[in-house]
């Protein structure tokens, strides 16, 4: 999962996508969890607002290139807390 620094340059409305928070959907189809960080990269635990976005079945994704995720892996190996970007 992507580590802070990597989840701040997302989130960035500049450099990134931009957004208020992060939704990852991990795991498989029987055994799914609902990860959030919020734009400062800071995760947090699913509440009823993102709960309610995941009822409303609405298909959201967003493709980014290769050089993108370098530079996200890049800025989390720089702040020290590479966890696994992407």
């Amino acid at each position: 999962m992507p580590g802070p620094a990597a989840v701040q340059l997302m989130m960035d409305r500049m450099l990134g996508i931009g957004g208020d928070r992060l939704l990852v959907i991990a795991g498989s189809a029987e055994h799914s969890r609902l990860l959030v960080y919020l734009a400062d990269g800071t995760a947090v635990q699913a509440g009823a607002r993102e709960q309610a976005m995941l009822r409303r079945k609405a298909d959201f994704e967003f493709r980014v290139t290769d050089s993108f995720v370098s530079r996200l892996r890049e800025a989390d190996e720089a702040d020290g807390s590479m966890e696994r970007a992407c």
